[in-house]
């Protein structure tokens, strides 16, 4: 079903929003949580069916589809999912996404590096949510530098993802760098705004920070 839905999508002249978003993620941390998620799932919370949706987007790489905003937020991909591959696909220029959502995604590190790798050379995405997935500092390190050479995301939500302060002066360094980003959402993070004098006149760069 999956895949077709997919398939339909990529020859529509017409949709250009799918939200496939859902409420089960919990408010609270729980025992059996996915490793390297900082939210609880119960057993039968959704997974996102990656195979299909790979299947279907590689048949039609490369066409003209119409899509421009895909939200998978709260569904589950697990790590043994072809993340990467997807995450490459749908982060392309040739597919030409302006608005991705994976909050609330489990992504693992490596998909997180495949996302902010791709931001390197993607010249289309105006707005990403990567909230409630946990960001390690070489995922932070590979933002920044993607960050410093896209010119076209405007607005980047990492809400609950488990940063700390050495990672927001990470990110800092580079924001004097970045041509595009506007808006930047940080709230729910392990680090308070007291420490941050120094790194806060380095983000003057930003339309607005929120934490």
């Amino acid at each position: 079903m999956v895949q077709k839905l997919f398939q339909a999508l990529m020859t529509s002249p017409k949709v250009k929003v799918l939200d496939l978003r859902t409420s089960r993620l919990l408010e609270t941390w729980d025992k059996a949580s996915p490793a390297g998620h900082p939210r609880g799932f119960m057993a039968s919370d959704p997974v996102i069916p990656v195979e299909p949706i790979l299947e279907a987007l590689e048949c039609f790489e490369g066409s003209q589809c119409s899509l421009q905003t895909l939200d998978f937020g709260g569904n589950m991909m697990p790590s043994s999912s072809p993340i990467c591959p997807l995450v490459t696909i749908l982060l392309s220029p040739s597919l030409g996404l302006q608005r991705v959502s994976f909050r609330g995604c489990a992504l693992t590190e490596a998909g997180l590096l495949s996302v902010a790798k791709e931001l390197e050379t993607n010249n289309c995405l105006e707005f990403l949510d990567l909230s409630h997935n946990v960001i390690t500092k070489q995922v932070m390190q590979q933002l920044a530098k993607s960050l410093a050479k896209n010119t076209t995301l405007r607005k980047l939500k990492l809400e609950h993802c488990k940063i700390d302060l050495d990672m927001v002066e990470c990110l800092a360094k580079s924001l004097p760098e970045m041509e595009g980003l506007h808006h930047l959402r940080m709230d729910g993070n392990e680090f308070t705004w007291e420490p941050l004098t120094e790194t806060r006149e380095s983000i003057g760069a930003i339309a607005i920070v929120e934490a």
